[in-house]
């Protein structure tokens, strides 16, 4: 038998992609607290913009459901974890399809699908599977809803090697459309003299 990451024996002598769980010390399966959403009539309303921490442990679908104005755009992204390869896909209040993402990317198995624009005011569904329709301990994967936003006038500045240079004045610096992702600034200073930094989020959505 071979070990997986945490040096536990894989004993998925059938190939069904679940690791046995009568092991001890070994991973274990516990459902996520959003359980039990596995079909469209038991969808968890969720907020936009919180992460949630999640699995196919016993099921191979989890379902969401959230409200957009019409004209406003959203971002629906997962990252997966150990064995997991999500498959997302959006309905309407028709139950109809209207969006859908397998793999990010040639070798990342999370899922995405970006800026896309509701048609209309109301509930929209999110169904989150498992590749296969695989479940187990191995399966975890994190989801994350938000509303879209442009890059701000100093983008790239994702990075420390990408920080744009600022002369800090008494002036506020405006990075609107800043809230989808770290901004790095670079400055320079004479030695001694003292600063005092303050963030404001004036539409009161998303991190700072």
């Amino acid at each position: 038998n071979f070990k997986d990451e945490d040096g536990c024996p894989d004993l998925d002598n059938d190939q069904d992609g679940v690791i046995d769980e009568s092991l001890t010390d070994c991973l274990t399966c516990v459902p996520d607290d959003y359980e039990d959403n596995d079909t469209l009539a038991e969808a968890v309303p969720i907020g936009l913009g919180y992460e949630l921490s999640l699995n196919h442990c016993l099921d191979a679908q989890d379902w969401f459901s959230f409200t957009l104005l019409a004209g406003q755009r959203v971002d629906l992204e997962t990252r997966v974890e150990r064995s997991a390869d999500t498959i997302i896909t959006l309905y309407d209040r028709q139950g109809q399809q209207i969006a859908q993402n397998d793999d990010i990317a040639q070798g990342n198995l999370a899922s995405a699908i970006r800026g896309f624009e509701a048609p209309y005011t109301g509930g929209y569904w999110l169904k989150v599977s498992e590749f296969n329709n695989l479940t187990g301990p191995a399966f975890s994967y994190s989801l994350l809803a938000r509303l879209s936003c442009a890059d701000d006038s100093a983008e790239p500045n994702d990075t420390p090697l990408e920080a744009q240079t600022w002369i800090p004045t008494s002036d506020a610096l405006s990075l609107e459309g800043a809230l989808c992702d770290a901004d790095w600034l670079r400055f320079d200073a004479e030695a001694g003299r003292r600063f005092t930094f303050e963030v404001s989020n004036p539409l009161g959505v998303g991190p700072t």
